[in-house]
């Protein structure tokens, strides 16, 4: 801001800094609304700014101790190379600073999330910020040690405390159990056991999130029990390759994802549990297990399905020498698959869990192929009539099993359409079988075959469906 001052001919244009004015508490309120790196910038203002974000630092109901590859964070300056132990010193100073501007202002902690490569080397360490989150009461606590510099499998991964030093930490006053008024947890490429997971949610009444990413040791776990009332609302586990069970009766559950290898899975008693994902091979239960976990699904209203190329080709396989019928999905609304399949294997099967889903609304399939095959320009000429990849003893059974009239289908998606016959047949049969379709939605691959076998769709639609080729 500015004001002219005259004095004859000359006029000098006075500025003045009047937001640096304002009382450190207003100047701190503010930074607290911008991200740590952006309040980070204004200590080059002055030296009275410079101390600033720290200071909004230490205020904050969340803190965010994040590896940042600008190369600053806080009032402390990291290169893209600096050791972790700069890291490590960095996240003990801040913990540290912050546990004593706690005592003096009653500073209450709410979120406390660290994210950086780091390993059992640094155990103690990451031991005492576990200490230092029980010790706060944290509501949110996210140790995500998933890195971009070393290659998985070189180092031991950083292991969570066993149970009985976690009855151990300290916890704020008035807080009968450790981690007592903890909401969600959020555990990435490290190792936690079902131990530990089962004693947080016996004794975390207020856990409506848990998230457990790439662990070796969690091997079985049981969640809840016939006569618990866990208040846990969203379970995801990933990429645990041990996991051998996992046993599951929540009453308050309404999302689960699960990526990854198990030989048991068991539903007990989640009567609102309305999504699920199957990612990596978990989706492989389809081929052998489908009606029992669908009989114990009902009540899914979304249903997310993640197959590679292996765990596809199986489900296929299988279902093209047995076709089946799935058990009933009536409040299904929304189907959604990605899949990494081969140009010459049919697509039919997926339409099967259409079927299954008789109020389905929205069919979304995302779609990748293993080998790139170069095709002629003539393919489109004949995509319409090839037959599919099927073995033509069992094309009359597959056809039977996924013929239907779905009443409610009103929008398909189908993302990376080639244009081959497994992906035209695909797209006929929804077109087909959709009686109510209001608008299918053809996002194509690069090639101008793609586009033109995707044209010639258009003689298929009924009046009134929406067509659109992207």
């Amino acid at each position: 801001m500015g004001t002219g001052v005259g004095s004859g001919n000359n006029t000098m244009l006075e500025k003045k800094d009047r937001i640096s004015e304002l009382p450190n508490e207003i100047l701190v309120s503010i930074l607290n609304r911008l991200s740590m790196e952006e309040a980070t910038r204004t200590s080059v203002l002055s030296r009275r700014w410079k101390k600033l974000p720290t200071m909004s630092f230490m205020a904050r109901h969340s803190l965010e101790l994040v590896w940042n590859t600008s190369g600053t964070t806080g009032n402390w300056d990291f290169s893209g190379n600096t050791d972790k132990w700069d890291f490590v010193e960095w996240v003990d100073r801040i913990l540290a600073l912050r546990s004593s501007t706690t005592k003096k202002a009653s500073v209450t902690l709410g979120d406390l999330a660290i994210r950086y490569d780091l390993n059992r080397s640094f155990q103690k360490y990451i031991d005492g910020w576990v200490s230092f989150a029980c010790e706060k009461g944290v509501k949110r606590l996210e140790l995500d040690f998933s890195g971009s510099t070393e290659k998985k499998g070189i180092l031991v991964p950083y292991g969570f405390p066993q149970v009985e030093k976690i009855c151990t930490m300290s916890k704020p006053c008035g807080s009968p159990t450790s981690f007592y008024s903890l909401k969600e947890l959020r555990l990435i490429d490290l190792n936690v056991s079902g131990e530990v997971l089962e004693h947080f949610l016996s004794n975390s009444p207020f856990l409506e999130r848990l998230f457990v990413d790439r662990s070796q040791s969690l091997i079985n776990l049981k969640v809840g029990s016939s006569s618990s009332s866990l208040n846990l609302k969203c379970l995801g586990i990933r990429l645990c390759y041990g996991m051998r069970s996992l046993k599951i009766s929540a009453p308050n559950l309404v999302s689960f994802r699960y990526d990854g290898y198990m030989k048991y899975l068991f539903f007990e008693n989640v009567p609102i549990l309305s999504e699920l994902s199957l990612g990596d091979i978990a989706p492989y239960f389809i081929s052998y297990d489908a009606n029992r976990l669908f009989g114990h699904l009902s009540q899914l209203r979304k249903l997310k399905l993640d197959m590679d190329l292996s765990v596809f080709s199986n489900v296929a396989s299988n279902f093209y020498n047995e076709p089946q019928t799935f058990l009933k999905l009536n409040n299904l609304g929304q189907l959604e698959m990605v899949i990494s399949s081969e140009h010459n294997l049919c697509l039919l099967w997926t339409c099967a869990l259409v079927k299954a889903a008789p109020f389905l609304r929205r069919f979304a399939i995302e779609m990748t192929f293993e080998t790139d095959d170069v095709w002629r320009e003539d393919v489109c000429d004949h995509a319409l009539t090839d037959l599919p990849a099927v073995p033509e003893d069992y094309e009359k059974e597959l056809l039977k099993v996924i013929r239907c009239s779905h009443p409610f289908l009103e929008v398909v998606e189908l993302t990376g359409f080639t244009g081959n016959p497994n992906t035209v047949e695909l797209a006929s049969h929804l077109l087909e079988i959709a009686i109510s379709l209001k608008e299918i939605i053809i996002r194509t691959t690069k090639d101008e075959t793609a586009r033109k076998s995707a044209e010639q769709l258009r003689a298929r639609i009924s009046p009134g469906v929406n067509l659109v080729i992207l």
